[in-house]
């Protein structure tokens, strides 16, 4: 039996949303990785200090790609600003609104559709 219309937007719903999960798992393993690289060990023996960034944990996390989450990320990160270009094009629209603040929020929208475009090709290209 095959499945609905609904019941596929349903799934697609559900492993969007697991994506999006996931990758926010992965952006913030990374963080930790970063705020770990940037802090100090000490030996508990002689007390002498040493940077983590020498950890070979930092090597292993630095040498690994994640092509997938990062263009997942991208992705997300564009839409947020697609989102802001709509609205600067909603103000653009309203009445009332001067010749010249329409320009402005034209324009802002325009670099805002520009670089999420950006955002999309250097995410792709991971």
């Amino acid at each position: 039996m095959k499945p609905t219309y609904e019941e596929l937007e349903i799934l697609l719903a559900n492993a969007e949303s697991k994506c999006r999960e996931l990758a926010a798992e992965n952006a913030g393993l990374k963080e930790l990785i970063e705020q770990h690289a940037n802090s100090v060990a000490v030996c508990p023996n002689c007390s002498h200090e040493e940077p983590s960034e020498t950890d070979d944990i930092i090597a292993l996390y630095r040498s690994m790609e994640t092509p997938a989450a990062d263009a997942f990320l991208a992705e997300v990160r564009a839409g947020g600003i697609d989102e802001m270009a709509m609205e600067y094009r909603k103000f653009a629209d309203e009445d009332g609104c001067s010749c010249n603040m329409q320009s402005s929020y034209n324009l802002t929208a325009e670099r805002a559709e520009s670089y999420a475009a950006y955002i999309r090709r250097k995410g792709a290209a991971l």
